[in-house]
């Protein structure tokens, strides 16, 4: 009974403190709502490409290393990179001790959201707030990623947070003990935003340069000062941001963004979901029409909706004049400036917090029930997987006999799958890294033609896939055993026909000039060399195009996705040639894409006959009077000869 009497005891105090403090427990749920987001499942999906080589730059044996090799190459800041050097030298490499940091930077995140939206519109302001920073996709995905971008959110909610109490709460006064501190955190904070992220970095501008709109006579000279020592501080760092400039950094990759991507970017931090959509949208006009009478729009509310939307306008006509640097992940520091405004029409004193509260808790089941069930959250690959790839290899590898299979994973660096094999106790021996280009089509076909393994792996991660690499090895290796497919990334295994020495996958279509009628054929063929038959096609100074190979679309399927592949074999001497198969594809004789391979890529044994490849998907077309031409180009007016065309058209894979 005593028990049972300090128990009931305990948990009316426990009503009763939550009863006086509604706001500070509504709080506290939220953050540890955010917290059990965060860390769930954290080590267990597999580190993206962009983590893994943050990881790969850590592995340097000086601080000074590690500024030249590992951070000026990389297109941020130093502060991640310099956190995780020293992060993985205390706890390690393990996924979890690696994104640890990212999470708690996540949780804090919440936590200065709502005081900033507390202390610029309401309580309730800063609640609805933390609630959705705390359960969507958008901000949840990148406290899980060890990448700046959530650090960079943290810092500059810490800077617009002392800046708010330094410019507009009279801190400066010389009568204030916490003046001191409070610039400190102010400049401390700014400071990181310019040393984590250049997007956090140009909000840290457009803070530090919306202030001087607003100094007063009493904090003009502090507030100047601080800028100045912000600027001071950044020094250190100017030499590796102009050698990041010159590198260009994502814009070598990145597209333009088009007119559609703000719209795109509200829908997809809104979990792209239409339920999440009306109800952002509901509560923001609902709360501006019920209280427009006593509302009052302040500056806050021309800060939150305006840094927003500078930071978007520079972010997309820089990336559209110079150079792209957009993405929606460099949109992340400015998003809750955006929940902000949503929210901030929901004033302090408003109605019975019961109906808050209640309010609260419905919009915070609803987000969390659309990133876990719509969205399958915990359940999804949001990057292209290494562990998932690695695994595979070493259990086909143990399966079939590692002798007995030949393998093929191309990633953009060996060391990012190499961490998954090492992590496993299990290093395998992979003949080639990379078959993206088309010099790396070319050493995956001589590995083709002379290995004498049964199996063949072939997976690929976060890289170009040339779909020719499928047809070059289902050449040999006919048959597919087993297939993982993933988000940006696969993995097959193929097996040899022993039955069939040479497997022709370029079958139902080819010439061969011997049986077809091409016109006036002493002008295209020569007896002097031939793949097949007794005749091929020779290429020399009057001949800049060969005869063109076409054929209707319908003649190889009616409708749906697919790839189409083109072939020719070619004898050249030369191995520094220009000359390209052209693959394109025509609708009402006009070219609607036109794609080329060069041929000295594939030319490995000159004076041979060799097999040139391209395969592409198919576009829009209507499978009626559309053609597919495929023909070689000769703008060198080089001697060499061709043979034996071929097309064919697959379906795409379900």
């Amino acid at each position: 009974m005593l028990l049972r009497e300090r128990l009931w005891t305990n948990i009316i105090r426990v009503l009763e403190k939550i009863k006086k403090y509604p706001e500070e427990t509504a709080l506290a749920i939220i953050l540890l709502i955010g917290a059990v987001f965060r860390f769930y499942h954290l080590g267990f999906t597999s580190l993206s490409n962009d983590e893994l080589s943050a990881l790969v730059r850590t592995r340097f044996t000086s601080f000074s290393e590690l500024i030249e090799k590992g951070v000026a190459v990389d297109g941020h800041p130093a502060f991640v990179q310099v956190l995780l050097y020293y992060w993985t030298k205390i706890f390690g490499d393990g996924v979890f001790a690696i994104r640890f940091p990212f999470a708690v930077a996540g949780i804090f995140s919440i936590l200065f959201l709502y005081l900033l939206g507390k202390k610029w519109f309401s309580k309730a302001t800063g609640l609805f707030a933390a609630a959705a920073f705390s359960t969507l996709e958008f901000p949840l995905l990148y406290s899980q990623t060890a990448r700046p971008y959530i650090f960079s959110v943290l810092f500059v909610l810490m800077a617009a947070y002392f800046w708010t109490k330094v410019l507009f709460e009279n801190v400066i006064d010389r009568n204030r003990k916490n003046k001191t501190h409070l610039l400190v955190a102010y400049i401390l904070s700014m400071s990181a935003c310019m040393y984590t992220h250049y997007f956090s970095f140009l909000m840290a501008a457009v803070i530090g340069i919306t202030g001087l709109l607003f100094m007063t006579k009493e904090n003009r000279k502090e507030y100047i000062l601080s800028g100045a020592v912000i600027l001071v501080l950044f020094l250190p760092h100017l030499s590796i941001f102009f050698t990041q400039l010159n590198i260009g950094g994502v814009g070598l990759w990145l597209g333009k963004p088009d007119e559609n991507f703000l719209r795109n970017f509200i829908s997809y931090s809104l979990n792209d979901s239409d339920l999440l959509f009306y109800l952002f949208f509901g509560i923001c006009v609902a709360s501006f029409i019920y209280f427009r009478k006593t509302l009052v729009i302040t500056r806050y509310h021309w800060f939150s909706i305006g840094w927003f939307l500078v930071l978007f306008f520079i972010g997309y006509y820089y990336s559209v004049l110079r150079n792209p640097v957009l993405q929606t992940s460099t949109l992340l520091p400015g998003f809750p400036f955006l929940l902000l405004f949503v929210f901030s029409f929901i004033p302090e004193h408003s109605f019975n917090k019961k109906i808050i509260f209640s309010c609260l808790a419905v919009f915070t089941l609803v987000s969390g029930y659309s990133t876990v069930k719509e969205k399958h959250f915990f359940w999804m690959n949001h990057f292209g997987v290494f562990k998932e790839i690695a695994a595979d290899a070493v259990n086909w590898s143990d399966k079939y006999g590692a002798d007995k299979t030949a393998k093929v994973i191309s990633v953009c660096n060996p060391k990012y799958i190499d961490y998954y094999f090492d992590k496993m106790g299990k290093k395998i021996q992979i003949d080639l890294y990379k078959a993206d280009e088309e010099t790396d089509i070319a050493k995956l076909m001589s590995l083709v033609d002379t290995t004498s393994a049964t199996y063949f792996i072939y997976g690929w991660t976060n890289i170009g896939h040339p779909l020719e690499a499928e047809q070059i090895i289902m050449n040999k290796f006919p048959t597919i055993v087993e297939r993982d497919t993933f988000f940006n990334s696969e993995i097959t295994l193929y097996k040899r026909d022993t039955n069939v020495t040479s497997h022709n996958a370029l079958i139902p279509s080819s010439t061969d000039f011997e049986n077809n009628n091409w016109g006036d054929e002493d002008k295209i063929r020569t007896n002097e060399l031939a793949h097949s038959g007794k005749y091929s096609e020779k290429m020399d100074e009057q001949h800049e195009y060969s005869i063109n190979y076409t054929k209707r679309l319908s003649d190889f399927l009616s409708q749906g996705n697919a790839t189409a592949t083109a072939g020719v074999w070619v004898n050249s001497k030369d191995t520094s040639d220009d000359t390209k198969l052209v693959l394109s594809f025509e609708s009402g004789g006009k070219a609607v894409e036109w794609y080329a391979a060069g041929i000295k890529s594939f030319n490995r044994k000159p004076g041979e006959w060799q097999h040139v490849l391209i395969s592409r998907p198919l576009p829009k077309m209507k499978a009626g009077d559309d053609m597919i031409k495929v023909y070689v180009w000769n703008p060198g007016k080089r001697i060499f000869y061709i043979d034996d065309f071929e097309v064919k058209v697959e379906k795409g894979k379900q």
